[in-house]
C-alpha cells in the first residue's frame, strides 16, 4: 500500500468511491424519499460542483499492491471568512470498507498536512458531524480540535 497524489486522470474512481462510502452516513429519511440512484445522481452533480468551484484542491489516495484506490484524501483551499486568509479544507476521507482500521485514514491525513505545511499554511480545517463521536475522537488524538459550532433545526 502507498499513499500518492492524484489527479482528475482518476477522478470517476475517486467519485464512485465517495459516492459509496457517503450513502453510509445519509439521514434514514433522506434514504427512503429519494433511493440509491437519484442520490447517485445528485451526489456526482455535487461532486462536480464542489469540484469546479473556485479553490486550488488536491486529492491524495491511498493505492493496494495493484494501483487500486482503497482510500482518498480531498483538500481544497478556501477562504477563512473571519480571519480573511485561505486555508485547506479537508472536504473528506474515505477508506473502503475491508481496509478500514488499518491506519490509511491515518497515513491520508498525514499526507495532507505534509502538502500543507510544505505550502506554507499553518492550519487545515474540516467538518465531521457530532453524532460521529468515533470520528471526533479520531480527529481530536491527531491533533484537531472544536474552534466552532455548525447548528441547524429541522423546518416541517
Amino acid at each position: 500500500m502507498r499513499i500518492e497524489e492524484v489527479g482528475e486522470e482518476r477522478l470517476e474512481e475517486i467519485i464512485k468511491l465517495d459516492e459509496e462510502i457517503s450513502w453510509e452516513f445519509v439521514d434514514e429519511k433522506v434514504k427512503k424519499k429519494l433511493g440509491y440512484e437519484e442520490y447517485a445522481r445528485r451526489h456526482r452533480d455535487l461532486f462536480l460542483e464542489l469540484l469546479r468551484s473556485p479553490g486550488e484542491q488536491k486529492f491524495f489516495a491511498a493505492l493496494d499492491d495493484n494501483g487500486n484506490i482503497i482510500g482518498v484524501a480531498w483538500i481544497k483551499i478556501v477562504w477563512d471568512t473571519v480571519n480573511y486568509v485561505k486555508f485547506p479544507y479537508l472536504m473528506d476521507i474515505n477508506i473502503k470498507e475491508g481496509h478500514r482500521g488499518k491506519g490509511i485514514g491515518t497515513l491520508l491525513l498525514n499526507a495532507v498536512e505534509e502538502f500543507c505545511r510544505r505550502r506554507g499554511y499553518d492550519k487545515i480545517g474540516l467538518r465531521v458531524e457530532s453524532s460521529r463521536g468515533d470520528l471526533v475522537n479520531w480527529y481530536k488524538k491527531r491533533g484537531y480540535v472544536v474552534r466552532s459550532l455548525y447548528m441547524e433545526k429541522e423546518l416541517k
